[in-house]
Protein backbone atom coordinates (compact mmCIF):
# COMPACT_ATOMS: atom_id res chain seq x y z
CA UNK A 1 0.00 0.00 0.00
CA UNK A 2 1.04 3.48 -0.64
CA UNK A 3 1.58 6.28 1.98
CA UNK A 4 -0.31 9.19 1.87
CA UNK A 5 2.41 11.55 0.61
CA UNK A 6 3.18 9.04 -2.31
CA UNK A 7 -0.38 9.34 -3.09
CA UNK A 8 -0.17 13.19 -2.91
CA UNK A 9 3.16 13.13 -4.68
CA UNK A 10 1.15 11.18 -7.56
CA UNK A 11 -1.39 12.97 -7.91
CA UNK A 12 0.28 16.46 -8.23
CA UNK A 13 2.79 14.44 -11.03
CA UNK A 14 -0.75 13.82 -13.01
CA UNK A 15 -1.73 17.09 -12.63
CA UNK A 16 1.14 18.66 -13.90
CA UNK A 17 0.85 16.23 -17.16
CA UNK A 18 -2.67 17.75 -17.62
CA UNK A 19 -1.73 21.10 -17.70
CA UNK A 20 1.14 20.52 -19.81
CA UNK A 21 -0.95 18.46 -22.04
CA UNK A 22 -3.15 21.12 -22.14
CA UNK A 23 -1.04 24.02 -22.75
CA UNK A 24 0.46 21.92 -25.80
CA UNK A 25 -2.51 21.76 -27.08
CA UNK A 26 -3.27 25.52 -27.08
CA UNK A 27 -0.64 26.46 -28.26
CA UNK A 28 -0.60 23.84 -31.19
CA UNK A 29 -4.14 25.36 -31.76
CA UNK A 30 -3.09 28.63 -32.18
CA UNK A 31 -0.03 27.95 -34.33
CA UNK A 32 -2.55 25.91 -36.60
CA UNK A 33 -5.34 28.76 -36.82
CA UNK A 34 -2.27 31.26 -37.41
CA UNK A 35 -0.96 29.48 -40.19
CA UNK A 36 -4.79 28.82 -41.95
CA UNK A 37 -5.39 32.56 -41.51
CA UNK A 38 -2.52 33.29 -43.32
CA UNK A 39 -2.79 31.40 -45.78
CA UNK A 40 -6.41 32.50 -46.58
CA UNK A 41 -4.87 35.69 -46.29
CA UNK A 42 -1.83 35.14 -49.20
CA UNK A 43 -4.49 33.33 -51.38
CA UNK A 44 -7.37 35.63 -51.00
CA UNK A 45 -4.59 38.66 -52.18
CA UNK A 46 -3.56 36.37 -54.40
CA UNK A 47 -6.81 35.72 -56.53
CA UNK A 48 -7.39 39.79 -55.90
CA UNK A 49 -4.47 41.17 -56.93
CA UNK A 50 -5.54 41.06 -60.85
CA UNK A 51 -8.31 43.38 -60.19
CA UNK A 52 -6.64 45.34 -57.96
CA UNK A 53 -3.70 46.10 -60.22
CA UNK A 54 -6.29 46.95 -62.93
CA UNK A 55 -7.46 49.54 -60.55
CA UNK A 56 -4.14 50.61 -59.85
CA UNK A 57 -3.02 51.03 -63.55
CA UNK A 58 -6.67 53.25 -63.98
CA UNK A 59 -5.82 55.78 -61.14
CA UNK A 60 -1.81 55.66 -61.94
CA UNK A 61 -0.45 59.44 -62.46
CA UNK A 62 2.87 58.47 -62.96
CA UNK A 63 5.16 58.15 -65.84
CA UNK A 64 6.52 54.68 -66.34
CA UNK A 65 9.71 56.00 -66.71
CA UNK A 66 10.21 56.21 -63.03
CA UNK A 67 9.85 52.93 -62.63
CA UNK A 68 11.91 50.10 -63.17
CA UNK A 69 11.31 48.15 -66.18
CA UNK A 70 9.94 44.70 -64.99
CA UNK A 71 6.78 46.92 -63.38
CA UNK A 72 6.03 49.08 -66.31
CA UNK A 73 5.60 45.74 -68.73
CA UNK A 74 3.42 43.72 -67.06
CA UNK A 75 1.49 42.68 -63.83
CA UNK A 76 4.86 41.56 -61.93
CA UNK A 77 4.81 43.97 -59.55
CA UNK A 78 1.14 42.43 -57.80
CA UNK A 79 3.27 39.39 -57.39
CA UNK A 80 6.18 41.31 -56.10
CA UNK A 81 3.88 42.69 -53.28
CA UNK A 82 2.19 39.36 -52.74
CA UNK A 83 5.98 38.18 -52.01
CA UNK A 84 6.60 41.04 -50.01
CA UNK A 85 3.27 40.65 -47.80
CA UNK A 86 4.19 37.11 -47.72
CA UNK A 87 7.38 37.61 -46.24
CA UNK A 88 6.25 39.98 -43.55
CA UNK A 89 3.21 37.61 -42.91
CA UNK A 90 5.27 34.72 -42.38
CA UNK A 91 8.11 36.78 -39.69
CA UNK A 92 4.99 37.86 -37.83
CA UNK A 93 3.49 34.02 -37.16
CA UNK A 94 7.50 33.16 -36.80
CA UNK A 95 7.83 35.96 -34.35
CA UNK A 96 4.14 35.25 -32.36
CA UNK A 97 5.75 30.97 -32.33
CA UNK A 98 8.60 32.67 -31.27
CA UNK A 99 6.82 34.31 -28.70
CA UNK A 100 4.40 31.67 -27.32
CA UNK A 101 7.56 29.12 -27.24
CA UNK A 102 9.56 31.48 -25.02
CA UNK A 103 6.46 32.23 -22.53
CA UNK A 104 6.12 28.70 -22.11
CA UNK A 105 9.37 27.99 -21.34
CA UNK A 106 9.82 30.48 -19.14
CA UNK A 107 6.58 29.52 -17.31
CA UNK A 108 7.86 25.78 -17.34
CA UNK A 109 11.58 26.94 -15.80
CA UNK A 110 9.66 29.14 -12.90
CA UNK A 111 7.73 25.71 -12.24
CA UNK A 112 10.71 23.78 -11.95
CA UNK A 113 9.22 21.51 -15.01
CA UNK A 114 11.94 22.54 -17.39
CA UNK A 115 12.38 19.64 -19.78
CA UNK A 116 15.94 21.09 -21.55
Amino acid sequence: MRSTDKRIAAVNQRTAELKNREKNLKNGVVGLCSMVACLVLIVGLGFSMPDIMIKMEAMEALENSDMASIFAVGNAMGYVLIALLSFILGACVTMLCSYLHRKSALKDHSNGDCDD
